[in-house]
């Protein structure tokens, strides 16, 4: 409705005039006032808000939080712990049909490093300078072979 995209723009331009945060004080005190606006509005959190609260552009908030950009040990964590708040909420909301999963899936694969893939390993059991010659496999497999031929 026209009230909610009002209401989603109020909450994006309350941050648009913020200057970057040059100390991690400063960087706790705009993470303390994003989050108490968040609670005070009932207002839904993204990277994209909270970038605008710290006066930076996403891409550098993520930067932060990779601990890039030459930022303190402390700020990371401070963005890490955020940036986890952020998700556990969005998580809890996804659950309960408050927001779109289609949209949740797409956000914590983008912003929130979660994937739906497993990565394997492929390692060779035995390693290739250890190669039996045909003799010692005939000698090996004698048995199963004779098996086959048994069967036959």
């Amino acid at each position: 409705t026209n009230v909610e995209i009002a209401n989603a723009a109020q909450a994006a331009l309350y941050w648009m005039n913020r200057t970057a945060v040059k100390t991690d004080e400063e960087c706790a005190a705009r993470l303390a006032e994003f989050w108490q606006y968040i609670a005070q509005t009932g207002g839904y959190p993204t990277m994209e808000k909270m970038a605008l609260a710290l006066g930076v552009e996403r891409g550098t908030l993520i930067a932060w939080r990779n601990g890039e950009l030459g930022v303190s040990k402390r700020r990371v964590e401070m963005l890490r712990k955020s940036v986890a708040i952020m998700s556990s909420m969005c998580q809890e909301l996804a659950a309960t049909g408050k927001i779109n999963v289609v949209a949740w899936i797409f956000t914590a694969k983008n912003f929130f490093e979660m994937s739906d893939k497993q990565e394997l390993v492929v390692s060779p059991n035995t390693p290739l300078t250890n190669v039996q010659s045909e003799e010692e496999l005939r000698k090996k497999y004698a048995g199963a072979i004779a098996n086959l031929s048994d069967e036959k």
